[in-house]
This record gives structure tokens, C-alpha cells and sequence, in this order.
């Protein structure tokens, strides 16, 4: 299969294959919705690029701290 040739028309672009591009495409799938989703990457990374999980020392990434709605845990 051709993962560089577009789709002539879709309904939606997904722009981004990381966690949260992948849980719309699962959505747009679900609901029966003609997506194609786009990446600058041709395969996944080797690691994820989020800098939310935990560390050896228990503490999580600044960007989770960042991220964080006011008021949650």
C-alpha cells in the first residue's frame, strides 16, 4: 500500500499522527467519517514524543505540570 498517495477528497484531515490525532482518526472511524491522517513521520516514532510519563524518582515531565488544569492532580 501507498502511504504517501492522498485521497483525491476526504472529509476531514487529521493533521498529526501522534496520541491525540490517533484517538480522533478512532473517533472519525467509529462514527463512520472519511478521514485520512497526516504526519511528517512515514513510520512511528521509536519512542513516544510526550514528556508525561513517570520518572525513576516518581515525578512526571514539565510539561505535564504545564498542561494541568487548574485545580486537578
Amino acid at each position: 500500500m501507498d502511504t504517501t498517495a492522498l485521497p483525491a477528497r476526504t472529509e476531514v484531515a487529521v493533521v498529526g499522527g501522534g496520541p491525540t490525532g490517533l484517538a480522533l482518526a478512532v473517533t472519525l472511524a467509529s462514527a463512520g467519517i472519511d478521514f485520512v491522517v497526516l504526519d511528517r513521520l512515514t513510520e512511528g516514532a521509536p519512542t513516544p514524543s510526550s514528556d508525561s510519563s513517570p520518572r525513576r524518582d516518581g515525578t512526571r515531565g514539565a510539561r505535564s505540570e504545564q498542561n494541568r488544569a487548574p485545580g486537578s492532580r
